[in-house]
């Protein structure tokens, strides 16, 4: 097994906070790249013109597409760009007012939102406003959750919100969404195994499944992060135990998952967290052998002074066994010379009995 590193209490390091701080923004759930062409009537929200679409797929497709240009833009550093087309996407749903009977219109337009959401929530973390980010990323997990959101984006949803409550030095609302990431990432990378796909919740009578998807790399990384971020967690409550267990476990994830060249793995090495700093434990130290004298071990010839050395006695030999007995004048009369006659009664009927 791996040696447990060595925590000390104090401020966690940048190396160990900054592990996988950005490699992962929020999985979209549409994956559609085309954007529909049937618009109304322009939609103004704060200086901002939007053209309306028509129809409630429409507005799902051109939400999506915000959120995918914005999303691009706040990973290049064009925070003012990026929250202009989200501030679009949200203008949009905002003013989407006809009802939709059909649950899968509703789980769309729900979908949509919890992106949105989401994607503001990091927006406002990148500006380091962590009340507002934490407000977006929860309202986000709550609409990914009726959306019936696959494993994967739930696992993003929970990265975020233990990353912002770790920036706002609150672990243990951290451990708890850096906990339920390991849990759904577990179940994203065991899938396979397990015969079902990523979803939360397998609905029974279903009458097509989606496919069983093989694990990706992706997968891997944010379990491997949710790891760290429960390490961080347990740092921040000073729990050095589970702390160091948790380190062990990333990096498990990113040396056997990810290999080595792997850029997360290699950014984890660098951490001041990672066990691979430390050696492994010898069993046996090569010590050199003792020197047969005292003028071998000594510079210039000098030798040790000379201790006597006691004599050994020779053992003589113990003395022969002896029986052991008890007698009946070790102890006291029986019974006590104090009882009276109605006890002196008792115990004799006592003898009788047990003799």
């Amino acid at each position: 097994g791996l040696p447990r590193p060595r925590i000390s209490p104090g401020k966690m390091p940048r190396d160990a906070a900054a592990f996988g701080e950005e490699d992962f923004l929020l999985p979209s759930h549409d994956d559609s790249s085309a954007v529909s062409s049937s618009a109304g009537s322009p939609l103004h929200r704060e200086g901002t013109q939007v053209e309306f679409p028509a129809s409630i797929e429409d507005v799902v497709v051109v939400v999506a597409a915000r959120n995918r240009e914005g999303m691009q833009l706040l990973r290049q550093g064009d925070l003012q760009e990026a929250l202009e087309l989200l501030n679009q996407a949200q203008a949009l749903l905002d003013a989407w007012e006809e009802p939709d009977e059909s649950s899968a219109g509703q789980q769309a337009l729900a979908a949509a939102r919890a992106d949105t959401l989401s994607n503001l929530g990091v927006y406002h973390r990148r500006r380091g406003e962590r009340e507002l980010a934490i407000r977006c990323l929860s309202q986000g997990l709550r609409l990914h959750r009726a959306a019936g959101a696959r494993r994967r984006v739930l696992v993003a949803a929970h990265l975020n919100l233990a990353a912002c409550h770790l920036e706002a030095q609150s672990p243990a609302l951290a451990l708890q969404h850096a906990s339920a990431a390991v849990d759904l990432g577990g179940h994203v990378v065991a899938a396979p195994e397990l015969g079902g796909d990523d979803s939360p919740e397998g609905e029974q009578g279903e009458p097509e499944r989606p496919p069983v998807e093989v694990p990706q790399a992706d997968d891997y990384a944010m379990l491997a992060v949710a790891y760290h971020k429960v390490a961080e967690a347990y740092e921040g409550l000073r729990d050095w135990g589970k702390a160091t267990f948790a380190y062990m476990q990333a990096y498990e994830v990113v040396r056997h998952s990810l290999g080595p060249q792997h850029r997360l793995t290699k950014s984890f090495e660098r951490s001041s967290r990672c066990p691979s700093h430390l050696s492994a434990p010898t069993t046996a130290l090569a010590c050199p052998s003792p020197p047969r004298s005292a003028r071998s071990a000594a510079p210039g010839g000098r030798r040790l002074p000379q201790i006597q050395r006691p004599r050994s006695q020779r053992s003589t030999g113990a003395p022969p066994a002896q029986a052991y007995e008890l007698t009946k004048e070790l102890f006291p009369s029986w019974p006590p010379e104090s009882a009276n006659r109605e006890e002196r009664r008792w115990y004799a009927l006592a003898r009788r009995e047990t003799s």
